[in-house]
């Protein structure tokens, strides 16, 4: 299947990959494994330092008194009114710090880092600077270990903004991998919850002893992960909040990608007309359109979740 996804599905990412590797890049290196979890790193602290510095303290007590309000609803039963505990508040910060942020994502290591994981060039999904405040109900949403059912592979970098600790919600990964990635699933996820709840496990039912590692440290560190077939939770903040910048990288298959137009979602500095680099522009503006037929990309969803096989802990 992953030949058939590779060079069918992602024909296009495909041939990229092998244009763009035919020059020496630089990348962080994940070693065949799903993730990787980076500290002290001159560059990724550099640049947490400078975003999360161009971050006003005022401007984040008038964030959280908002979302302490009750006010705040989304679609995410589990993160609305007064049960909310992030935000993205990406198009809050001002427009100079958002483009350092894309500058990034684009940025030729990150790029290498996800196509050499992927083996496909990659495009630009999401972009997200969560903000989490203390939460005062239960575990809930993400703070339960889950995999983000979007595609068959992918790539993230969460970069904290903050200094991570026990309880600022840290971002766990549960280390332990299967050879049948996207089609092994644990036999405890629920998936007849409500919205938000689906496709989650809770602490006592993942055999995690020994198989977690986490992103506790300084400002600056973060994690690369694989999403779609790592399981991992956090935001989970007990006495402290936290800033994690999210930016995710993946195939034409991915079912999560906003309608894109003439202007980049994330920065309207980045208009395809004005773009000539044929590997920036399929990164920030490509849409299979033929996927979107006949909705075969939920069909492949449901495709993986058929074939599935069920792992007890």
């Amino acid at each position: 299947y992953y030949v058939f996804w590779r060079f069918i599905l992602n024909f296009h990412g495909s041939i990229l990959y092998f244009l763009w590797f035919l020059k020496k890049r630089t990348y962080y290196d994940l070693k065949g494994k799903n993730f990787l979890i980076i500290k002290n790193d001159p560059d990724l602290t550099r640049l947490s330092k400078r975003i999360s510095e161009k971050i006003s303290t005022e401007s984040l007590q008038n964030i959280k008194k908002n979302m302490l309000s009750g006010n705040m609803k989304t679609s995410n039963q589990t993160n609305t009114l007064d049960k909310t505990y992030k935000a993205d508040i990406f198009f809050e910060i001002e427009e100079e710090l958002r483009d350092e942020i894309v500058e990034f994502a684009l940025s030729e290591k990150m790029i290498s880092t996800a196509s050499k994981h992927m083996k496909i060039f990659p495009i630009i999904s999401r972009i997200i600077l969560n903000y989490n405040i203390v939460n005062t109900n239960e575990q809930r949403g993400s703070m339960l270990w889950h995999r983000d059912a979007f595609g068959y592979k992918s790539l993230d970098i969460f970069l904290a903004l903050s200094d991570i600790t026990n309880n600022s919600g840290p971002l766990s990964i549960l280390t332990r991998e299967s050879d049948l990635g996207i089609f092994a699933r644990n036999a405890n996820e629920k998936n007849f919850a409500k919205a938000g709840e689906r496709g989650k496990v809770e602490d006592e039912d993942m055999d995690s002893k020994q198989n977690v590692e986490n992103n506790i440290g300084n400002k600056g560190t973060a994690v690369l992960v694989d999403s779609y077939v790592t399981y991992h939770k956090g935001g989970n903040c007990k006495s402290e909040d936290r800033l994690m910048l999210r930016i995710s990288y993946q195939g034409a298959d991915a079912i999560d990608f906003r309608e894109q137009k003439d202007e980049f979602l994330f920065s309207k500095n980045l208009k395809k007309k004005e773009i000539f680099s044929n590997f920036k522009k399929y990164t920030l503006f490509k849409r299979a359109k033929f996927l979107n037929l006949f909705n075969l990309k939920f069909k492949l969803i449901k495709f993986y979740r058929f074939f599935q096989y069920l792992e007890k802990n």
